[in-house]
C-alpha cells in the first residue's frame, strides 16, 4: 500500500510540474521541495529509503544541468524521480525519459516555433511508461 502511495505521490508531483512547465516554462522550487519531503516521509514509513539512488540522481542531474542538456527545474525533478527506485532500475528509467524527450524535441523542432522545451512533460511520460513496463503502479493502474 505504501509503495502505491509513493508512486501516486511521485506521479502527482510530476503531473503538477509538467503542467507548470507547459504554462510558464518554470518548475517551482516549492513544488519540488514538497515532493521531496513527501517522498522521503513515505520512504521512511515503508522502510525503503535508498540514499544511493538519491546520490545517483543528484550526480546525473548535475551533469545534465552543467552541460545545459536540461534546465534547473528538470534536474531537480530527476533527483526526485530517482529516489523511489533501486539503483539498478535507474538506467532504464532514464532511458525511457530520454527516448520520450527525444520524441518531444523532434515534435517541437517540426511543429513549434518555441526555443524551450517543457522537459517535465518528458519526465512525467517517461516515468509513467517505465512504471507500466516494469509493472509498477502508474496513473493507468491508479485510476482503473
Amino acid at each position: 500500500m505504501l509503495l502505491t502511495l509513493q508512486m501516486f505521490w511521485l506521479l502527482l508531483i510530476l503531473s503538477l510540474a509538467a503542467w507548470q512547465d507547459v504554462q510558464t516554462r518554470t518548475i517551482s522550487n516549492r513544488l519540488v521541495l514538497i515532493g521531496l519531503i513527501g517522498l522521503l516521509f513515505l520512504q521512511i514509513l515503508n522502510q525503503n529509503l535508498d540514499p544511493i539512488s538519491f546520490i545517483i540522481g543528484l550526480i546525473v542531474s548535475l551533469i545534465l544541468w552543467k552541460f545545459k542538456f536540461i534546465g534547473g527545474g528538470d534536474s531537480k525533478l530527476l533527483i526526485l524521480i530517482s529516489m523511489p527506485f533501486i539503483p539498478t532500475q535507474l538506467v532504464s528509467l532514464y532511458a525511457f525519459i530520454a527516448v520520450i524527450g527525444t520524441l518531444q524535441a523532434l515534435y517541437y523542432l517540426k511543429y513549434k516555433s518555441q526555443k524551450t522545451l517543457p522537459y517535465a512533460v518528458s519526465i512525467l511520460v517517461g516515468t509513467n511508461l517505465f512504471l507500466v513496463a516494469t509493472k509498477k503502479t502508474s496513473w493507468l493502474e491508479i485510476f482503473l
